[in-house]
């Protein structure tokens, strides 16, 4: 479990008093030293004489807290936290002093920094569902339509992609070396990683401009050196999970939303644009900047694409309910194409391609019996649309 420092309750910038020295306690020093939250003056705890000091801040006797200069004492015990109260209280310690009566904590989640990235919505209870519906409904009725109309163009599609099959073969599924790809690498799926390649190869674009670097980048790269392309790579990403800065002809080490949206609109037709992001919505976040602001501003005929698609289908369940990701970005998405899309077509959605016995044998060069990639999922998270 993780608990939760309560920031309702404690104003900016306040002097403070944790009341508990032990992981809760730790646990909340640490919160609101990440984030230069307020001041922790001391902690008070009945062992005080055994621990003495958490961090170098000292701890103090319960009788001592009357001596501070705080503004307000946070309980850091989930067992104890009534009889800590009502101590302080019987101790004269005033009932606005001390900031809460609850610990919020975090649930178990698979991965331990995860936890780093909850939003604790302090006014609303909110539990994310799987909706399996979602692949019954309008969302799929529209990309069942796409799929009967667009069916031939599509499969030629894929099989210029795949007349690259003697240069797939040449990347390792795994391997050790972090500045070139392996199909295997967690992040992206071969059919995502052969789409990045295969749409380079096919449309030469003037620039490759990317928001999240790593594997998709050491894919973008290998099909310029393969095919002599004249792209460019641009690679917007505070933090890439990959070295491939010297891979790119111009990095901007910022969040999309400290971009400067003007640099959108010098983008054309003749530029591929994929965004690879924190896939939520939140106030201002980069999918919320994206879909208000940069996406009103491309050009027609440029050739664009998000990840962690999964439309017609709800995102993976053990996505919503075990792991907790809670990515959001795909329902912006059906919004926007149930609502027409100010007419941006669908090219190319790998996640509902992967469902189709006719990709299977358009690919049958790498994923037939045999196949080099016979053994990974025919299917992957990107969705390529082109703007109208």
């Amino acid at each position: 479990m993780r608990h939760l420092f309560p920031f309702d309750a404690v104003e900016k910038n306040s002097k403070i008093i944790i009341f508990g020295a032990g992981y809760i306690g730790k646990q909340f020093l640490a919160q609101i030293e990440e984030l230069n939250y307020c001041q922790c003056i001391c902690f008070a705890d009945i062992n005080y004489k055994g621990i003495k000091q958490v961090n170098n801040i000292e701890v103090i006797a319960q009788e001592e807290i009357a001596n501070c200069d705080y503004d307000k004492i946070v309980i850091a015990s989930h067992k104890y936290i009534d009889e800590i109260y009502q101590s302080l209280v019987d101790g004269n310690i005033p009932q606005g002093k001390i900031a809460n009566r609850k610990i919020t904590s975090l649930p178990d989640i698979e991965k331990p920094c995860d936890a780093d990235r909850y939003v604790y919505i302090s006014d609303y209870e909110y539990i994310p569902r799987f909706r399996a519906s979602l692949s019954e409904s309008r969302i799929a009725d529209m990309m069942n339509d796409w799929w009967n109309d667009k069916k031939g163009e599509t499969l030629a599609l894929l099989k210029k992609f795949c007349a690259h099959t003697e240069a797939y073969q040449k990347i390792p599924l795994n391997q050790n070396d972090i500045t070139t790809p392996k199909w295997k690498n967690n992040y992206i799926t071969p059919f995502d990683a052969l789409s990045i390649y295969g749409f380079l190869a096919v449309r030469n674009p003037r620039y490759y401009v990317e928001v999240g670097s790593g594997n998709t980048t050491l894919f973008a790269v290998q099909s310029i050196r393969d095919n002599n392309l004249r792209t460019k790579v641009i690679s917007i990403d505070p933090s890439p999970r990959a070295e491939i800065d010297a891979l790119c002809d111009k990095v901007y080490r910022k969040s999309l939303v400290d971009m400067d949206i003007s640099f959108f609109a010098t983008l054309t037709d003749e530029d591929v644009f994929l965004l690879d992001g924190s896939h939520r919505t939140f106030p201002n976040s980069d999918v919320t900047v994206y879909f208000t602001e940069i996406v009103p501003v491309l050009p027609a005929g440029l050739l664009y694409t998000m990840h962690d698609i999964f439309l017609p289908y709800d995102y993976p369940e053990k996505w919503i309910t075990r792991q907790r990701r809670w990515y959001n970005e795909q329902y912006m998405l059906a919004a926007y194409l149930l609502g027409g899309a100010n007419g941006d077509k669908i090219i190319c959605p790998n996640q509902f391609l992967g469902t189709k016995a006719e990709v299977t044998d358009a690919c049958s060069a790498l994923w037939g019996k045999g196949g080099y990639l016979e053994d990974t999922p025919l299917g992957g998270g990107f969705f390529w649309m082109e703007k109208r």
